[in-house]
């Protein structure tokens, strides 16, 4: 594994450099303890996270372009997979700030850093114990069909539930589990996906309207796969109840218990599974969500039909 710093600032000397270099390797070494990383070929910290990211994912031409920048907040690590001579590699970028907080005095943003790290080597080792048993092209689907589309949001409702569940050793004392995040978010995305509904009924583009509705939905799934990964690890019944009483306040509650219900399926299996069809049953529970928000995707003989009412 290369940890490759292309952040030119953070130190004065090459001494100083080489220094963190391999502090933050024996950190690897640490909290990778119980995990399988032998897929982790780099870590890279960036000059520019967003510039840097977006050149390697052209560079290894990577369906996935850019990342999570907007409203709802900015990504400051993320783990990519390719395929490199036959072999599945992956790579690791974290934000320059969050490295650098690595060294400083400043307790909560040190461990705020050091957990971050944890989670993305968690997605490392769940990409690994996954293509061992599921075909790769499963986390590459072409996105043409309706049960296609549905199995790439479940893939990453997974990957942040086990990446947040696997990862509960570091978090620590003023960590939030985003659980009021997602109580607005919730309502954000309500009133977000309405807002779509009504410029469509403007525009006629459906098209236009599930592509863009399906960025929101997947971020409020993506972000309750989390927390529903913290909860299921702590194991709190107490704290559980009353995130749950939060949520049945909200037209999400029928999807926020099913979700929990079949994430805690996968895992009980988890990583024996047979195939795609492992992700069949959360499928429908992102189906579900879209139809929560008023957004009725089928497939016909004709293909993929979107309805509004």
């Amino acid at each position: 594994m290369e940890i490759n710093i292309n952040a030119s600032n953070l130190f004065t000397d090459n001494d100083q450099k080489k220094r963190a270099n391999n502090a933050l390797r024996e950190l690897i070494v640490e909290l990778s303890n119980n995990l399988n990383i032998e897929t982790l070929s780099e870590i890279i910290i960036p000059e520019d996270f967003s510039i840097e990211l977006l050149s390697f994912q052209e560079e290894h031409d990577l369906r996935e372009r850019g990342h999570t920048d907007n409203q709802f907040g900015t990504a400051m690590g993320k783990t990519l997979s390719y395929m490199e001579e036959s072999e599945i590699k992956q790579v690791i970028f974290f934000d320059k700030n969050l490295f650098y907080s690595l060294f400083l005095d400043d307790e909560y943003n040190k461990s705020l850093s050091i957990h971050l790290l944890h989670h993305e080597l968690c997605h490392v080792h769940d990409y690994g114990q996954r293509t061992f048993t599921i075909d790769e092209e499963t986390f590459q689907p072409p996105l043409d069909n309706l049960t296609e589309i549905l199995t790439a949001h479940a893939e990453v409702i997974w990957s942040e539930y086990i990446a947040c569940r696997l990862s509960v050793a570091t978090i620590f004392n003023g960590f939030l589990l985003n659980v009021d995040f997602l109580i607005e978010l919730i309502d954000e995305i309500r009133i977000g996906t309405q807002n779509l509904i009504d410029r469509y009924r403007y525009h006629g583009d459906i098209e236009n309207l599930f592509k863009q509705s399906q960025k929101d939905i997947s971020l409020l799934l993506k972000i309750s796969g989390g927390v529903i990964g913290y909860l299921h690890s702590l194991n709190s019944s107490e704290l559980e109840s009353s995130v749950s009483h939060k949520i049945a306040e909200t037209y999400f509650n029928d999807v926020w218990l099913s979700l929990g219900k079949e994430l805690q399926g996968l895992y009980v299996q988890y990583p024996d599974w047979n195939g795609l069809e492992q992700y069949c049953s959360l499928s429908s529970v992102v189906l579900s969500c879209f139809n929560k928000l008023g957004i009725y995707p089928k497939m016909t003989s004709h293909g993929l039909y979107v309805s509004v009412p």
